[in-house]
């Protein structure tokens, strides 16, 4: 009468054992990663539009601010209304007369605005989000989305924008479906508008989502 389990039978118990835990774990690593992307994303989008909110309390609605200047690397709006209306650990460096060296603006809570584009003479405003700053891994759609401002939508994931110049794969979310979205810019091969699919999804990273 067999009284226990052999040393192969115990081995190969605890192999499955291994395996399930190791599927397992990588499927809720990858789940709160997403979650921590998402969570960091609309934090970033409301800090920007309350910036926004603030500085038009004191300036006036920011379709009257006037004309951007390329002369400033792309910091025209940052600093004459919104400097002062963020949380700011490190402010813009020196970025020289020629706007070489990209200029960033790190916020208290480690998000980084960088690659800053200047759209005048539109008051047209655009910049690069990275959610947690140094940390990877510094990928679009990760933790890396591109913010344009419109006046329908504020400061949000590149797609979201309402002015004729834009073209249409830029603007493709504004009245487009979610399928126009993924196909032209949230899949393996382009991942621009991935921000743009996950303010559309309800502020979630859904199973197709190209993570």
């Amino acid at each position: 009468m067999k009284k226990g389990f052999t040393l192969a039978e115990v081995l190969i118990t605890l192999g499955i054992i291994g395996v399930v835990a190791s599927i397992t774990m990588t499927s809720l690593i990858a789940e709160h990663q997403k979650l921590v992307t998402v969570t960091k994303l609309k934090k970033a989008y409301n800090v920007l539009n309350n910036a926004i909110r603030l500085a038009e309390v004191e300036h006036g609605d920011k379709s009257q601010w006037g004309d951007s200047n390329n002369d400033e690397c792309g910091l025209y709006i940052y600093n004459h209304y919104v400097r002062g209306k963020l949380k700011v650990l490190k402010d813009v460096e020196d970025t020289g007369s020629n706007c070489q060296s990209d200029p960033e603006i790190v916020l208290a809570d480690g998000i980084v605005l960088d690659s800053f584009i200047n759209w005048s003479p539109l008051s047209r405003d655009a910049f690069t989000v990275d959610i947690n700053g140094a940390a990877g891994p510094n990928k679009v759609g990760r933790d890396r989305f591109d913010f344009f401002y419109s006046s329908k939508y504020g400061y949000a994931p590149a797609g979201f924008c309402d002015h004729p110049e834009w073209s249409p794969s830029d603007c493709v979310a504004t009245d487009g479906s979610r399928n126009d979205v993924k196909n032209a810019g949230c899949n393996e091969r382009n991942k621009f508008l991935c921000g743009a699919l996950i303010m559309m999804d309800g502020w979630q990273i859904k199973d197709d989502y190209p993570w």
